[in-house]
C-alpha cells in the first residue's frame, strides 16, 4: 500500500462525500421502496393510523410493542400535517435515511487515530452498509432506532470528539433510548467507561443516555409475555451460528441451506454439536484476538455486541425456533453484526501477527459477502405494491384498506 495514501487524512469535504456516498448505497441496496414508495408494516398500519385518528401528542407519547418509539411516532405526525397522503412515504423514507446516516456521519468525523487511513474508514462505512441480510432496516422509520443504538456504541467506543459535536452527540444519546430498549443496555458500559477513563465528558454521556432510559423505562416500558420466546443457551448458540457466522461469511443461499439443515436436525432431537461448537469456538478466538489488540474501540464495540446479542433473541417478536428461519428477527441482528465487523476491523487495523492479517483477510471477505447481498436483495423486503394506486383506490373507496409492504400488512384511515 502505498504509504502517502494509507496515513493521508480526509478533508471535511471528504468526510461528508463519505457519509453521502452511504447514503447512495443504502437507496441502491433498496430501489424498490424509491421507485414504488411504501410504508413499512407497523409503520403505517400503527403510527400512520395513530397520526391519523389521534390528537397529535398522543400519537407522540403513545407506546407499542411495550416501549415508546419517538421517531417512528414523530414521522408520520409530520407527514399527516404536512403533506397529503400521496407524498406521506416521501416523508418517512427520507426521515429514516437520516438516522440511518448517523453510524456513518460518526465514524467519518471521527478522530480515532486508527481510522485515519482512508481504506480503513471506507471500510468502516461499507462493513454497516453492506451487511448481509439486514435490509428490513433500512429506509423506514420504524426500525431507526437500532441504528441510533448503534450511534451510541459508537460514541461509547470512540474518543471523546470535539466540543462543537457536543450537542449533536448528546441529542443522540438522549433519543435512542426513547426509540427502543437497545440503547438503554448500554447505560452500565458507559458508566463503566466513565469510571475507568476517569473521564467527566464520559460522565455526562452517561448521565445522558440514563435520563433517556429512565424516561423510557418509568414512563412507557410495559413487559410484554410475547417477548420471552423461550430461547434457551443451546438454541441461541444455533441462532448465533447461523446469523452471525454462517450469513455474514458465506452468504444468503448457503445460509439457507443451513437454516433448513439446522432446524431439521433440532426437529428430530439431534444434538447440533457443530452449530454449538463452532460459535464458542469463533467467539473465544475473536474475544482474544481483541483483547490481544488491546484497542479501546474494539474491546468497547465487542462488550456490547455480546451484551445486546442475548438479550435480543430472548426479547424477540420473533421468539424460539422460529429464530433460525434465515429472514426473521433480521432486525434483531444488524447492531451486533455491524459492531463485531468492526471490531475486527480494529484487529486489522493493529500489528499483531498472525491476528493483524487473519482480521484483514475476513474484513475483505466479509465485504466481497456483502457487496453480493447487496446486489441481491431480498423480494420480500424490496417489492410490495404501488402506494400511488392504492391510494387512488382508496379515494376512490374510503372504506378501502391501502396494503403496506410487507404483504398482507394494511392500513385504513379516514380522508383527509
Amino acid at each position: 500500500m502505498n504509504y502517502r495514501f494509507a496515513t493521508l487524512r480526509f478533508s471535511p469535504a471528504a468526510r461528508c462525500a463519505l457519509v453521502l456516498g452511504f447514503a447512495v448505497l443504502i437507496c441502491i441496496r433498496l430501489p424498490g421502496p424509491l421507485i414504488h414508495e411504501r410504508l413499512w408494516a407497523e409503520e403505517g398500519a400503527t403510527f400512520y393510523e395513530n397520526a391519523a385518528n389521534m390528537p397529535w401528542l398522543r400519537a407522540l407519547l403513545t407506546s407499542w410493542g411495550g416501549y415508546l418509539n419517538l421517531v417512528a411516532n414523530t414521522a408520520p405526525i409530520l407527514a399527516r400535517h404536512l403533506v397529503r397522503l400521496e407524498y406521506v412515504p416521501w416523508i418517512t423514507t427520507s426521515v429514516g435515511l437520516i438516522f440511518q446516516c448517523f453510524p456513518a456521519l460518526i465514524l467519518a468525523f471521527s478522530r480515532d487515530p486508527w481510522l485515519d487511513p482512508p481504506l480503513i474508514r471506507i471500510a468502516a462505512l461499507l462493513l454497516i452498509a453492506t451487511a448481509p441480510l439486514t435490509e428490513e432496516v433500512y429506509l423506514q422509520t420504524l426500525h431507526s432506532q437500532f441504528h441510533l443504538a448503534l450511534s451510541c456504541a459508537l460514541i461509547l467506543a470512540l474518543e471523546i470528539p470535539r466540543r462543537r459535536w457536543d450537542v449533536f452527540y448528546g441529542a443522540i444519546l438522549f433519543l435512542a433510548p426513547l426509540c427502543g430498549p437497545a440503547a438503554c443496555l448500554l447505560v452500565p458500559l458507559f458508566c463503566a467507561r466513565a469510571v475507568f477513563d476517569r473521564s467527566k465528558s464520559r460522565a455526562v454521556q452517561a448521565l445522558i443516555v440514563g435520563l433517556g432510559a429512565a424516561l423510557q423505562f418509568f414512563l412507557f416500558y410495559q413487559h410484554q409475555s410475547i417477548r420471552s420466546g423461550g430461547v434457551g443457551p443451546i438454541l441461541l448458540l444455533c441462532i448465533v451460528y447461523l446469523k452471525h457466522i454462517v450469513a455474514p461469511l458465506l452468504g444468503r443461499d448457503i445460509g439457507q441451506q443451513v437454516s433448513v439443515n439446522l432446524r431439521a436436525q433440532i426437529a428430530a432431537g439431534l444434538f447440533p454439536w457443530q452449530p454449538v461448537i463452532m460459535t464458542i469456538t469463533s467467539f473465544l478466538l475473536m474475544a482474544v484476538a481483541v483483547w490481544r489488540r488491546g484497542q479501546a474501540a474494539a474491546i468497547w464495540m465487542f462488550l456490547y455486541a455480546c451484551l445486546l446479542t442475548p438479550i435480543a433473541y430472548y426479547g424477540a417478536l420473533v421468539g424460539g425456533r422460529l429464530l433460525l428461519l434465515q429472514g426473521n428477527g433480521t432486525r434483531y441482528t444488524f447492531v451486533p453484526e455491524a459492531l463485531s465487523a468492526l471490531a475486527l476491523l480494529g484487529i486489522a487495523s493493529g500489528h499483531l501477527r498472525p491476528e493483524r492479517w487473519a482480521a484483514r483477510a475476513m474484513v475483505v471477505w466479509l465485504l466481497v459477502i456483502g457487496f453480493i447481498d447487496v446486489g441481491t436483495p431480498s423480494p420480500f423486503i424490496n417489492t410490495g405494491p404501488n402506494w400511488l394506486h392504492e391510494v387512488a383506490l382508496w379515494r376512490a373507496d374510503p372504506a378501502h384498506r391501502i396494503a403496506l409492504w410487507p404483504s398482507p400488512w394494511s392500513m385504513t384511515i379516514a380522508h383527509e
